[in-house]
């Protein structure tokens, strides 16, 4: 079976009419000035953008969601975009904090989420009553590669060395991902059922907050490997910190193997994508998305996904939708044939 995946608060009686009157006057006032700030008020403004914008990174400083999220502030802002885009970082509950705080908040525009294929997967697993149908998407940005990396002292010099480790014994490897569930873990749990280990829940993956996370963790040497993306360790591997022994790839990166060279036909793609409410105005939708293809398409943002070693790949509006309803359906397959699916 091939693995891959596919690149959401006593007076007398006349006065007492007068005030009775009047508080009654005031409530109308209150709450129509609170239905139009309620969270799901989706009013179009015609003039949008007016105002500070803000994009909701999934993940903590220094990890991809991050990484990805400063890169579009500073390609839409050189591409024309005037007002003012702030990234607000919230890695908590595994993405679903980040993505209940759009849901939570007026669903006009100004405020979006950058994620994964989380979007899909927590539910699936039953780690959140968010709804996929609860978002737009907006845009897919980028890919990156998943990786095994480890400490430059790491006793293990390739993927297949770690691999026989654990064949032997399931515990004496320790994993560091940054998201449960994850093309993270996939990365971890795909190349081992192919390589014939059988029990996957008794391998030691431990879960951190994100990637950054995990990064501190290896370099500390309290995990073994780390199974994470290319472009949030891009710097330790060119500091000689870390060392990549393998890419989820279609192809090899350079001299780095990828599993299908070692004999394994396991490939993921994992990109990163921007959310907003399902319900927010269309014009809304389209500023975003035509704001978003310019700044991918200005030689800033490639130049910057380049440097670390992500793929530029800008996938808009329906036709990023029905990418990860396909993908819906893969990853759907895969976790119940690694037996861990959500019954």
């Amino acid at each position: 079976m091939r693995w891959e995946t596919p690149h959401l608060t006593r007076q007398r009686q006349g006065s007492a009419l007068l005030a009775t009157g009047a508080a009654a006057i005031l409530l109308a006032m209150m709450l129509v000035l609170s239905a139009c700030a309620a969270p799901g008020s989706n009013e179009p403004e015609a003039d949008f953008p007016s105002r500070e914008l803000t994009i909701i990174a999934g993940g903590g400083p220094g990890g991809g969601l991050d990484t990805v999220s400063r890169q579009l502030v500073d390609a839409m802002q050189s591409t024309g975009v005037e007002q003012r885009l702030t990234v607000v970082n919230n890695a908590a509950g595994n993405g679903n904090s980040a993505r209940a705080n759009v849901l939570s908040s007026p669903h006009n525009g100004y405020r979006v989420v950058i994620d994964s294929n989380r979007v899909i997967l927590n539910t699936m697993m039953g780690n959140t009553e968010l709804d996929f149908e609860e978002f737009a998407p907006l845009a897919s940005l980028s890919t990156d590669h998943m990786v095994w990396v480890v400490p430059q002292n790491s006793p293990f010099r390739s993927a297949r060395d770690v691999i026989e480790a654990v064949k032997k014994d399931t515990q004496s490897v320790t994993f560091g991902i940054g998201s449960i569930p994850s093309d993270e873990q996939l990365n971890i749990l795909l190349p081992m059922k192919t390589s014939g280990v059988k029990d996957l829940r008794s391998l030691n993956i431990v879960n951190f907050l994100d990637g950054g996370a995990v990064n501190t963790e290896l370099l500390g040497g309290r995990i073994d490997v780390a199974s994470t993306g290319y472009s949030e360790i891009a710097p330790m591997v060119e500091s000689g910190d870390f060392r990549v022994l393998s890419v989820s790839g279609e192809e090899p990166l350079g001299d780095i193997p990828n599993w299908k060279s070692m004999g394994m036909d396991v490939v993921l793609s994992h990109w990163r994508g921007v959310f907003g409410p399902a319900d927010m105005p269309e014009n809304t939708k389209q500023w975003w998305i035509e704001s978003m293809r310019r700044a991918t398409e200005s030689p800033q943002w490639k130049q910057q996904v380049e440097n670390v070693g992500l793929i530029p790949e800008f996938v808009p509006g329906e036709e990023f939708r029905q990418q990860i309803l396909h993908e819906r359906e893969t990853m759907a397959a895969i976790y119940k044939e690694v037996g861990i699916a959500n019954d």
